[in-house]
Parts: structure tokens; C-alpha cells; sequence
């Protein structure tokens, strides 16, 4: 076995799929994020504490607030397309996934932490009135401002994707009543009951 599977993926990829620079580069910046979760020799841990760590730094990306969630899913399909390939290689016996991130999930997640960076802050000025730190408050008001901006715009969506479905659902129980009327009316003409 080689000693650094993700080297492997990267050259097989290079080599034998004939990805571009660009994409090597991605490759590397997600595996650089995720060391020290075992993607390396991952026959060392069981598939459960692998998928654990990976999800542990998952949180931890969340956590930081720097990082957008788009970033940190762009981040994890190259890892499920790692765990696909070293199951396939033989190199983990079972399937793993990590779940991607939703973003509604992580805009709440960030906006609480901007509001309780706020509130702080707030305490703090009420406690030291002479001196108030002005450039950190209004940090964290402006953090606060783009959290509940990245909010507002992840439910905006979520709800557009909502009544996508329920529109879908309408369409179909609609062609469902249609396709029962058809062939209750056609049942009806065959048995000579409808003129």
C-alpha cells in the first residue's frame, strides 16, 4: 500500500484522467484543509472514527466563521471523491460520504454568533464607558449586518426551492386527478355505460 494515498489520488488523477493544473491545485487545497483526519492512511482507523474526524473538521471550518459554506462543500466533494476512489481501489472497505453543507444551516449558525458577538460587545460598553472600543463594535455590527444579509438570502431561497416542490407536488396530483378521470371515463365508454 502506498504510504500517502492522496498523493496517489492526485497522480492517478494527473496522470491517468488528465485533470487540469487548476484542478490539481483544488485538490491539494482540500486535502492541505483536511490533514490530520486520516485521508492518508485511512485503513488505520475504523470507517465510523474517519467519517467522525472528518466531520469534526468539518465543524471546525464552520466554527471559524471565515469560511463560507460553499467553500467548505466545494471542499468535501473532492474528499467524497476520494473515499469513492479509495473504496474502489480497495483501500477502505466501506462506502463513505461526507454530508455537504446547507447553507440555511450555516447562515443561522453564523448570524448567532455575530448576535452574541454583539451583545458582548454591548456589555462590554455599558460596563467601560470610558473605554469604549468603537472599531471593534462596529466590527461586530457589520459582521452581524452580513450574517443576517446571508440569512435573509439563504431563506429566501430555501423558500423559493419550497414552493418549487409544492408547485411540482400541485402539477402531479393534478395529472394524477386527470390520468383517474381519463381512464374512469374510458372505463365507462368500454362497459357501454357512458353515451
Amino acid at each position: 500500500m502506498p504510504s500517502d494515498l492522496t498523493t496517489l489520488f492526485i497522480q492517478e488523477r494527473q496522470y491517468l484522467k488528465n485533470v487540469s493544473p487548476a484542478t490539481i491545485s483544488w485538490y491539494e487545497l482540500a486535502f492541505k484543509t483536511f490533514v490530520g483526519c486520516g485521508l492518508d492512511q485511512p485503513n488505520g482507523l475504523s470507517p465510523a472514527e474517519l467519517l467522525a474526524k472528518l466531520k469534526g473538521r468539518v465543524m471546525d471550518l464552520q466554527c471559524r466563521g471565515s469560511v463560507k459554506a460553499i467553500s467548505i462543500n466545494t471542499w468535501l466533494r473532492v474528499i467524497n471523491a476520494f473515499l469513492r476512489w479509495a473504496h474502489e481501489e480497495g483501500y477502505i472497505l466501506s462506502l463513505l460520504k461526507v454530508p455537504r453543507l446547507k447553507e440555511t444551516l450555516y447562515a443561522i449558525m453564523l448570524y448567532n454568533q455575530a448576535f452574541k458577538d454583539t451583545q458582548n460587545m454591548m456589555k462590554k460598553c455599558r460596563i467601560d464607558d470610558h473605554n469604549i472600543d468603537f472599531k471593534s463594535l462596529q466590527s461586530a455590527t457589520e459582521r452581524r449586518m452580513e450574517a443576517e444579509r446571508r440569512m435573509q438570502i439563504a431563506l429566501e431561497s430555501e423558500l423559493m426551492l419550497v414552493n418549487n416542490q409544492k408547485s411540482r407536488w400541485q402539477r402531479l396530483c393534478a395529472w394524477v386527478d386527470h390520468a383517474e378521470s381519463v381512464s374512469s371515463i374510458d372505463a365507462r365508454r368500454r362497459m357501454g355505460l357512458d353515451s
